[in-house]
């Protein structure tokens, strides 16, 4: 409900795989571990639907089950590829 809230705004909503990856790992390290892997598979997930490149960034809230694509995101992109490299470690 915060005002400056934007689902689609660059830095006030949106998801950022990377950023996302690094929290999901802090969450491992900081013994929540089951947490961790439900946001490690929801970044499989964003993967899946976005023919296996994950995006750069997306919308901050899904349209039903599928995640909103970010306008001018790239991808893919060299950070939001190198998360791949968390989800393994907090998935295996």
């Amino acid at each position: 409900e915060n005002p400056g809230y934007n689902p689609i705004g660059y830095h006030t909503g949106s998801v950022w795989a990377h950023d996302t990856a690094i929290a999901a790992a802090g969450m491992a390290r900081a013994g929540f571990p089951e947490q961790a892997a439900v946001v490690a598979e929801r970044l499989v997930r964003l993967g899946e639907a976005s023919d296996y490149r994950l995006p750069e960034l997306c919308g901050g809230e899904a349209i039903g089950q599928h995640p909103v694509p970010y306008p001018a995101s790239c991808r893919p992109q060299a950070w939001a590829a190198a998360a791949a490299a968390s989800i393994l470690e907090i998935l295996s």
